[in-house]
């Protein structure tokens, strides 16, 4: 079984550990991110940005869409 690989992350630049060879065991694989935050991910990084980043990029688009849905008209 492999541990994982050893990667950089786009967003930080910190060291963190990647397992796509098996991905339930990747610290990706647990954080639920929202349709706004995959298509942000998608559009500006070629590869893995780490648990961390993705948790703050998920709860930036969380924020902002309450945000626009408890906007007065």
């Amino acid at each position: 079984m492999s541990n994982g690989e050893s990667k950089v992350c786009e967003n930080c630049k910190s060291e963190f550990v990647c397992n796509p060879q098996n991905i339930s065991h990747c610290g990706c694989s647990a954080i639920i991110l929202s349709p706004a935050a995959r298509q942000f991910i998608r559009q500006n990084y070629d590869d893995c940005v780490c648990p961390n980043c993705l948790l703050g990029i998920n709860v930036k688009f969380n924020y902002a869409n309450n945000a626009n849905n408890h906007e007065q008209p």
